[in-house]
């Protein structure tokens, strides 16, 4: 949970909402990454987190009252990241960098005919690889190849 907490709210979803939020002069609030809350649900049993399939039981339960049924029983839809617009316009360029067959080959991970039809971006599917391939291959270079990484 803490791990969950840390990689997916604090690195991936909180620097989104404040960067889109922050960009039209609006200052987010975070109200389930207050300490005190969290501090809480670490000490609560998985049963209240979890019961039935029922992700957040207990916050559910505890709003019950306030909320629409239908918005305390949608199912779960995450936060899509925009890749599609990315890897045509503002991170094409460093796509090709990351990806390019020479770099593909010299890693020797992928086939880079694969990551060469990937790059063409033919399926809707293809965005979300993209960007997986592109952040492992920039988590490989920093970690395992300890390349330093600059910022563009």
């Amino acid at each position: 949970m803490a791990a969950n907490m840390r990689m997916k709210g604090a690195n991936l979803i909180l620097p989104k909402v404040d960067r889109m939020l922050g960009a039209h002069g609006v200052t987010p609030l975070s109200p389930l990454f207050d300490p005190a809350l969290i501090r809480l649900s670490l000490t609560m049993p998985p049963t209240l987190k979890l019961r039935a399939g029922v992700e957040k039981y207990v916050l559910k339960r505890a709003f019950a009252d306030d909320l629409p049924a239908a918005v305390l029983t949608r199912p779960k839809s995450g936060m899509r990241v925009p890749v599609h617009s990315w890897f045509r316009n503002e991170l094409k360029r460093t796509a090709d960098d990351v990806l390019s067959p020479r770099a593909v080959k010299r890693a020797g991970i992928f086939d880079p005919s694969r990551v060469r039809d990937l790059r063409r971006y033919r399926t809707g599917r293809d965005g979300i690889r993209l960007w997986m391939l592109v952040t492992f291959e920039l988590w490989r270079r920093q970690v395992v190849d300890r390349e330093a990484m600059s910022t563009p």
